[in-house]
């Protein structure tokens, strides 16, 4: 749960994902029974798309996937035809015990025993479900390893770091700036000075808890002190120096950023030291991150798509012709 993580993933949603992406079905042929027939698959998807709320299940994708390294759906078809779409937690997957020397079946995924890309199916809760019923997408691996890894796994210590870095700021920054004078009695005794201090409070508080008694004194807005010889007054307040650190933050951030591939202000929201024309430089990389990562996602949308067709033709809503004759967009 870190800020700074939190505002790449949504970054990342709102460039690959957007508001959604829409589908159009168009025919192969410019016949009518074609056109005919994209209306109806056309109207399928529609459907798809309202009831199981795709456009914001696009985005939680999206989060998954970076987040875990790997999003599962799963797909429940109805006696209608109609495909919804579930989620299925990582933790979900996994080999059942009676499995667990079968390195076909390593990491809750059963493959072929010579072929680790060739997916048969998964254990889900210990049940085996068929591949066809389940997409796999995965990030950060090569297509040989059967699990994901998340985005940040390679700069979880840099987030770490800068987490433990900004509290640190912000409550020595804190401490310094509740204590609004110290008084420092050159010649006085501990007596004297415990006298000083209870003749200057305005108020006493005592601790049920503790029975310590705590005196504070008000300082009005413009109050002029007046020491006697031997009183110095110091403000701790003006010596903060928190720039230093600051450098250092930005430094970790810069890293974390460069995981991401984003100019840095995509990940701080801090565009103070950016002027147009670097910002517009800087942004030339993360654009075409995006719009490769978009045509990842649209790759593994219309693969979905047509699992959501051929299950409607399978249930004799669609004639079969819908797995031929028109094509999706």
């Amino acid at each position: 749960v870190n800020e700074f993580a939190i505002n790449g993933h949504e970054n990342r949603i709102s460039y690959v994902v957007g508001s959604g992406h829409v589908y159009r079905v168009t025919a192969k042929t410019g016949s009518e029974s074609a056109a005919a027939l994209a209306r109806e698959v056309q109207r399928l998807l529609d459907e798809f798309v309202r009831t199981n709320h795709w456009h914001k299940r696009q985005q939680e994708i999206v989060r998954r996937r970076d987040r875990d390294g790997e999003v599962f759906l799963r797909l429940f078809v109805g006696e209608d035809g109609a495909t919804r779409v579930r989620f299925v937690e990582p933790s979900q997957v996994a080999t059942p015990p009676r499995l667990a020397n079968d390195p076909s079946a390593s990491f809750g995924v059963q493959t072929e025993p010579d072929d680790v890309e060739t997916v048969r199916g998964y254990y889900v809760d210990g049940r085996f479900v068929e591949a066809a019923l389940i997409q796999h997408r995965k990030a950060n691996v090569d297509a040989n390893v059967k699990r994901g890894l998340p985005l940040f796994y390679p700069v979880g210590k840099n987030l770490r770091r800068a987490e433990k870095l900004l509290r640190n700021m912000s409550v020595v920054a804190g401490i310094q700036s509740a204590i609004a004078i110290i008084r420092k009695h050159g010649a006085g005794t501990r007596s004297t000075v415990q006298q000083f201090v209870q003749g200057q409070a305005d108020a006493a508080v005592t601790s049920q808890a503790t029975g310590r008694t705590s005196l504070f004194q008000r300082y009005a807005p413009g109050t002029i002190l007046d020491a006697f010889a031997g009183t110095d007054y110091q403000f701790p307040a003006a010596s903060i120096d928190a720039a230093r650190y600051v450098v250092v933050l930005q430094a970790e951030l810069r890293a974390i950023a460069s995981r991401l591939v984003m100019p840095e202000f995509m990940l701080t929201s801090d565009a103070s030291n950016a002027n147009y024309s670097s910002t517009m430089v800087a942004e030339g990389p993360a654009v075409r991150m995006f719009e490769r990562l978009q045509h990842e996602m649209i790759e593994d949308d219309l693969e979905l798509l047509s699992r959501v067709v051929r299950a409607a033709v399978d249930a004799g809503r669609l004639p079969r012709e819908a797995l031929s004759e028109v094509d999706i967009e």
